[in-house]
């Protein structure tokens, strides 16, 4: 389980390749949420890349959710 302050692990490049096709060919919805969750470090990251507010920060990070 996530909290606010962490993330599971990014996917290994074969991994993502696994989930990838698995999304793509298969419609595996699984595989959709898997890639989704193991990229909202990146997420956060850009986000505080680009803004310090807190409030702000929330707001660009539901926004590369809803991207994602």
């Amino acid at each position: 389980m996530t909290t606010a302050k962490s993330f599971e692990k990014p996917l290994t490049p074969e991994e993502e390749i696994k989930y990838l096709t698995e999304f793509k060919i298969e419609e595996d919805r699984n595989a959709k949420d898997i890639l989704i969750e193991r990229n909202m470090r990146l997420v956060a990251y850009i986000a505080k890349k680009y803004n310090n507010a807190a409030e702000d920060q929330d707001d660009l990070i539901s926004i590369g959710t809803i991207g994602l």
